[in-house]
């Protein structure tokens, strides 16, 4: 019928993590200023990451560590990659690797059309915002954890997957390299109003007033949807049965309440 969105059903099983990311080629000028070779083989890309893989590429320096720390759980990688040869490479390369981990882990190259156009560069960007779009909405109705590294990759591409991550349907975190620091910064998805508003409000107010709590503690004092809510937007993780406030969702949110933009009841 027209118009109509069809959802695809839930899939058994506990929900996955899923990993959507902005693919540069950053791996490649790594590998050529340390093999001092300009067209290294795949072969000695997939050796060089190996060494250090947090090191050899943007995209794995936020990536590798989330899958080592959640060894526990199914992930899923998404590349997504311009449509240029070194990119292509680039995503290959780091599919075969993430491949090859010994984790519950498949990975999967996109490629995105017109991206490596100079003349259609705009139009690339919003094929990407589209894609990266998608997937989080698909993810979503599995109920499965997503999140956006948006390290790989030119500014503009990180804008746009900044921009998708925050839509009213999206809402995933987002995890960023800075490029002098080398320190990962993960941002929280914006709340999109009305979503339980003031239920919300009233538990990131807590939150950042006790920065952790065990979670029978919290779940006596807030609905369960509410807590789902701000673990699935990145403003609170869970961890050995407690939960805490992130380091930039604290910032964020006590920045939000001093400018009078989220204020809670208390």
């Amino acid at each position: 019928m027209a118009g109509r969105i069809l959802m695809k059903p839930l899939r058994a099983g506990p929900p996955m993590f899923v990993h959507i990311a902005t693919v540069g080629i950053s791996l490649l000028q790594n590998a050529r200023r340390e093999l001092k070779k300009e067209r290294p083989s795949e072969e000695e890309l997939l050796s060089f990451i190996g060494k250090d893989p947090r090191k050899a590429s943007a995209e794995l320096n936020t990536i590798y560590p989330l899958l080592q720390e959640n060894r526990q759980h199914q992930h899923r990688v998404y590349l997504l990659h311009s449509d240029t040869e070194e990119c292509r490479l680039c995503a290959k390369v780091l599919r075969q690797f993430i491949q090859g981990l010994d984790l519950r882990v498949h990975a999967r190259c996109k490629e995105v059309k017109e991206l490596g156009d100079p003349q259609k560069f705009t139009k690339g960007l919003a094929n990407l915002l589209e894609q990266i779009v998608g997937l989080i909405r698909t993810h979503y109705a599995q109920e499965d954890r997503v999140f956006v590294h948006a390290s790989g990759g030119f500014k503009p591409e990180t804008v746009m997957a900044f921009l998708a991550a925050n839509l009213p349907t999206t809402g995933a975190p987002v995890f960023y390299v800075h490029e002098s620091f080398r320190e990962t910064i993960r941002l929280p998805a914006l709340p999109i109003w009305p979503r339980r508003k003031r239920k919300f409000l009233d538990l990131m107010h807590h939150m950042c007033q006790v920065k952790e709590i065990y979670r029978p503690a919290l779940q006596r004092m807030f609905e369960k949807g509410v807590i789902e809510e701000a673990k699935r937007l990145g403003w609170i993780v869970e961890e050995d049965n407690e939960f805490r406030v992130t380091p930039m969702g604290l910032l964020l949110w006590q920045r939000f309440e001093r400018l009078g933009l989220y204020r809670s009841r208390h």
